[in-house]
């Protein structure tokens, strides 16, 4: 009877290996692919998706030819978004020729009770020296606002050089529309006086901020405080080299640790006659010590 003997070292397969168990594989796939991770972070963003920007820049005037207000001054105000956009910028009626300082903030949720609390508002502006126009997109990092949203708005201008920014009294009560198209209704608000942000000598008449405000409509919705489009995880083919758990066949060479047995076998049992120092191993087996037990050649069995 011959009983095999287990090869303890690994060999290199240089053949399709038909073997279904997991194997390793080194180098690019282009079957398709599931892979357990989300192909791209799910940190918040602040740059918009293909899907808001494939969208045309939209623009929503405010209404009343608005007054010159010295600086400094703030005005605080709510808008109410009723389709899904991005934010881009805000346009500012300053005082032309002049540099003024900038600061804006934002905050989810109407401002109301919150004039005068700047632990509970997010600066999105930090002081950007401008005159009259757009605050530029390098410091004005555009933002997501799904629909149904109310946000708040804190604009707050100051000038070293006699400056002013445009706001509209208005005939009606705080909280009333000042101007609206149908992605968004801005409010009338507050006019704030103090020489820093969140200040106490706040009107008692209702204000709107003459400027404009730049967006894009968004086609689909997303959660507000992460990413605008969450990452899912990837189903399309991988073009990439990646490293991967393989139940297929594999297609390639690998180099596996196999535990079937070697072509060299060991038999026992074998008559003296046949396994002697006189006329050596039967079928071409290999003598061992004694005599009595041979090592069949690679190949035979």
């Amino acid at each position: 009877v011959c009983g095999e003997k287990p090869s303890v070292s690994p060999s290199i397969s240089m053949i399709p290996s038909s073997s279904h168990a997991p194997s390793e594989s080194f180098v690019p796939t282009f079957r398709p692919s599931v892979s357990l991770l989300p192909s791209e972070s799910l940190l918040p963003s602040a740059l918009p998706t293909y899907v808001c920007y494939g969208n045309p820049l939209l623009t929503l005037v405010s209404n009343g030819s608005g007054k010159s207000i010295s600086s400094p001054v703030s005005s605080v105000f709510d808008i109410e978004v009723m389709k899904s956009l991005y934010i881009e910028t805000l346009y500012l009626k300053l005082k032309d020729g002049v540099d003024h300082v900038v600061s804006v903030y934002k905050k989810q949720g109407s401002y109301v009770g919150h004039e005068s609390d700047g632990s509970v508002w997010t600066k999105i502006v930090d002081e950007v020296v401008m005159t009259r126009g757009d605050i530029p997109s390098g410091d004005f990092p555009p933002f997501y606002v799904a629909e149904g949203s109310t946000l708040g708005f804190y604009v707050h201008v100051t000038s070293q050089d006699s400056g002013s920014v445009a706001l509209t009294k208005g005939s009606t009560t705080v909280g009333e529309e000042n101007s609206a198209d149908e992605a968004l209704s801005v409010k009338y608000g507050l006019r704030v006086n103090d020489a820093e942000a969140f200040g106490t000598d706040i009107s008692g008449s209702p204000y709107a901020l003459k400027g404009e405000i730049r967006y894009r409509l968004c086609e689909i919705d997303a959660p507000v405080t992460a990413a605008p489009f969450p990452a899912n995880p990837m189903t399309a083919p991988s073009l990439v080299p990646t490293t991967i758990s393989s139940l297929s066949p594999s297609l390639v060479p690998t180099k596996i640790s196999s535990s079937s047995p070697s072509t060299t076998v060991v038999c026992k049992g074998l008559k003296k006659a046949k396994c002697n120092k006189k006329k050596g191993c039967a079928f071409g087996a290999k003598k061992v010590e004694g005599g009595k037990v041979c090592f069949q050649k690679e190949g035979l069995r």
